[in-house]
């Protein structure tokens, strides 16, 4: 009686596990795609300019590494910066997409210039023309780099002489590069 007890308790835990893997499995696509749809729907937006673009690599050395973003920004434009002066302007941040194995530090931005803009109090900081965003990054021991992409979304708010516009996001993809 004690050895099908046992069987059992061993059966569940094994059906929990499961259960849990393929539920975590679930969220993780879901947060992929809601991602992807944001995305989608901010670039999507006519009215607006779209000001910006951006690459991305990842460099890895062992089982550590970087993902390079540069954001290029079309003359006459200007992103706020990550952490805007105003409170009511949008800063520029990168959001990783949850990947398999994949463990994100804290990005790290370019420092901001500071310029004057019309109607506003005081300079603001801003990125203009080309800014980086690297994040460190590291593998679990059994992801394969060969078959490993990081995705992600850099979300900005560009502003020209005249006005700002609505906060807009473009989605970056990187390969993994052994070095």
């Amino acid at each position: 009686m004690r050895q099908r007890s046992v069987a059992v308790s061993v059966d569940r835990k094994n059906e929990q596990r499961k259960l849990i893997a393929k539920i975590t499995s679930a969220a993780i696509t879901a947060v992929g795609i809601l991602m992807l749809v944001y995305a989608l729907m901010l670039g999507a937006r006519a009215s607006a300019p779209k000001p910006v673009s951006a690459n991305a690599t990842a460099v890895i050395h062992g089982s550590t590494g970087e993902l390079q973003i540069t954001v290029h920004i079309k003359p006459g434009f200007h992103v706020n910066a990550n952490k805007p002066k105003m409170s009511y302007l949008v800063g520029t941040t990168f959001t990783p997409a949850l990947t398999f194995g994949i463990l994100y530090g804290k990005p790290k931005y370019d420092a901001p210039r500071m310029v004057a803009l019309p109607g506003m109090s005081g300079a603001q900081p801003v990125y203009e023309n080309v800014t980086h965003v690297r994040i460190p990054f590291r593998l679990a021991p059994r992801v394969s780099r060969l078959n490993s992409a990081l995705h992600g979304i850099i979300s900005y708010q560009a502003c020209d002489a005249k006005s700002c516009y609505p906060p807009s996001a473009i989605g970056v993809q990187a390969r993994l590069i052994a070095r």
